[in-house]
């Protein structure tokens, strides 16, 4: 079903390890912090999952995803 567009915010999250070309950091919406992100790359999906800890982003503080595995994205 999904989550209202106007009840989404933006949260900044930090990533580590995948591919080495995807930003280490990147915006995501959602309602609440998520457990797990996708990240659309090259025809596949890189997961990752929050790591329970936070990381100093400029004068931010983001919640860190690490790498876990990729799928290919369906066609």
């Amino acid at each position: 079903m999904g989550t209202p567009h106007h009840l989404a915010q933006s949260l900044l999250i930090a990533l580590e390890g995948g591919p080495s070309e995807i930003p280490r950091t990147r915006t995501v919406h959602a309602v609440a912090r998520p457990e797990k992100v996708s990240v659309a790359y090259y025809g596949r999906h890189e997961h990752y999952e929050f790591t329970g800890c936070h990381v100093p982003v400029g004068s931010e503080s983001a919640p860190l995803y690490r790498w876990t595995y990729s799928t290919k994205i369906a066609e």
